[in-house]
């Protein structure tokens, strides 16, 4: 979409203001609106692990989020825990991520 000559009256998804827009696709005042607006879109949308109880996704629903599934993109974790008894350090990483459990 081309730029117009003549600047086009809008008002904004976001915070609702009036301002003057170049292209007719133009939705946003501003690049900060845009990056809320986007915000506020990801925040709506909760996808639920698989293994999440069924009480759960149906209350997320009930309450009018949007619910999706993802399989494969959870997990992944570098973990030190002290011993308190002990003072021992034990570590663990994630086998499927890059990365390691290190303590000193």
């Amino acid at each position: 979409m081309t730029a117009s000559k003549d600047p086009i009256p809008k008002i904004c998804m976001f915070c609702q203001n009036l301002f003057e827009a170049r292209k007719s696709t133009t939705q946003y005042c501003s690049h900060e609106c845009a990056n809320r607006a986007y915000k506020e879109r990801k925040r709506q949308e909760k996808i639920v692990h698989a293994t999440a109880p069924y009480e759960t996704v149906r209350g997320l629903m009930g309450r009018g989020h949007k619910v999706g599934f993802a399989r494969g993109i959870y997990g992944g974790y570098q973990a030190i825990y002290r011993d308190p008894e002990t003072g021992f350090y034990h570590g663990a990483s994630e086998s499927r991520k890059h990365g390691q459990a290190v303590g000193y």
